[in-house]
């Protein structure tokens, strides 16, 4: 049986529909297919990197990853590509969020006197 499908309307990158086009031609697949095959594995990664900045170790790495422009200055030397500012201050938002959560959680579970 198949499942219930949703229509959804997306702007998207005229070499990123190239991609996916080319995929989909590779694989014998519909186009649509694809877009969906994709959107699948990204969420899953989009939810691993969310589940990273939730744990109480990996997200203080990440909060003092993302905290020092000299760190960000490093990675970005590492990496050999800039880190686009947005994108950092999205991931910080996403880590302040995270570890917010986690003092939420952690002080239900504390007994006051």
């Amino acid at each position: 049986m198949n499942e219930p499908k949703e229509t959804i309307s997306a702007r998207v990158n005229v070499e990123l529909v190239s991609r996916i086009e080319a995929l989909a031609a590779t694989q014998e697949r519909s186009r649509s297919e694809m877009v969906e095959r994709c959107l699948a594995r990204g969420i899953e990664a989009e939810e691993d990197r969310v589940k990273l900045a939730e744990g109480p170790i990996s997200g203080a790495v990440l909060d003092l990853l993302t905290s020092s422009k000299y760190v960000v200055k490093f990675l970005e030397w590492v990496d050999g590509e800039k880190i686009d500012p947005a994108e950092l201050a999205r991931s910080k938002g996403m880590i302040a969020r995270a570890k917010k959560a986690r003092g939420a959680k952690s002080s239900k579970g504390k007994v006051t006197q």
